[in-house]
């Protein structure tokens, strides 16, 4: 795999602080840069509606992973 072909993962909760991180890492690297919110029973509906609005603002590719918490 080439260097250029890596993906740069970061962790999208809704709040300012991992907006921010979002969106410096689509700003160094749009092309690169996945931001990532963990979806369980310990995660608000409000939270994850946050976490997709502040990605689509940003414009990074937003994946929703299940967390299967027990």
């Amino acid at each position: 795999m080439n260097k250029l072909d890596k993906k740069v993962f970061v962790g999208l909760s809704g709040g300012v602080d991992s907006a921010v991180v979002a969106a410096a890492a689509f700003r160094a690297l749009p092309l690169r840069s996945v931001a990532i919110t963990g979806v369980g029973q310990a995660v608000p509906e409000s939270d994850l509606q946050s976490a997709r609005t502040v990605a689509a603002a940003i414009g990074i590719l937003h994946q929703e992973i299940s967390t299967h918490e027990i």
